[in-house]
């Protein structure tokens, strides 16, 4: 439904609407609705701007495994926004980098692009070799009769 609001799909669009329907969503355990509560907060649609709370969704979703949720937090991390250094907001390029690492894997291209633009370097995935069965592991046709 939160989707549904926030696209006036079916209904009047209404941002107000499309977060507290996330939010019940995000409640429940939904990591794609998780990180719409997180980008709501981020960016004040719906709500108010709260860069300390939206940093909290997009942990909760991104210990899911969100690719989205991952990347802002790497976004946030980067630009110090709900992040604290002894009381004052000051960007942690470490966690940072392990964000845009955990998000890059999934294939999250935004990721790849910001990360290349900061100079992280992400190796290319090396193929796992398949094992090769010994002779005696062959298995012997059945004959034919």
């Amino acid at each position: 439904m939160g989707y549904c609001f926030a696209n006036g799909f079916g209904v009047n669009q209404s941002l107000e609407d499309a977060f507290n329907w996330y939010l019940k969503s995000a409640n429940q355990g939904y990591d794609f609705a998780q990180f719409e509560v997180g980008a709501c907060l981020a960016q004040g649609k719906g709500t108010a701007q709260d860069y300390d709370s939206a940093i909290k969704w997009f942990q909760v979703s991104a210990n899911q495994g969100n690719p989205n949720a991952e990347y802002m937090l790497a976004v946030c991390y980067q630009n110090g926004l709900g992040v604290y250094i002894n009381d004052i907001h000051a960007p942690n390029y470490s966690l940072a980098r392990q964000w845009y690492l955990a998000s890059q894997g999934k294939d999250c291209s935004e990721a790849k692009a910001v990360a290349q633009t900061l100079g992280i370097d992400f190796p290319e995935p090396t193929p796992v070799p398949k094992k090769k069965k010994k002779h005696s592991e062959v298995p012997t046709p059945s004959p034919v009769s």
